[in-house]
């Protein structure tokens, strides 16, 4: 359940700390808008094992495990190269 929410918190505490970085550049950071910002920035390494949970599981349900997926991006780039 928790894997849910997880994109949503990054999103929500790095849109805080982009507000308060730029509050902090255009105006005199005062004391509380430098606590949440400092805040925010500890809460965004809270999700990061989550967010890997969400990226095996994505990884794990992709194509078979036979597959390498980096031979194939090197095969598609070559059938659009443009001959000379």
């Amino acid at each position: 359940m928790i894997l849910r929410f997880t994109n949503s918190a990054i999103l929500a505490l790095t849109g805080l700390l982009t507000l308060t970085g730029l509050y902090g550049l255009v105006f005199s950071l005062q004391g509380w808008a430098f606590e949440v910002h400092r805040w925010a920035g500890w809460a965004l390494i809270a999700p990061v094992p989550w967010k890997g949970l969400i990226s095996l599981r994505s990884l794990r349900c992709g194509l078979g495990r036979t597959f390498d997926r980096s031979v194939r991006l090197l095969c598609r780039s070559q059938q659009f190269r443009p001959t000379q």
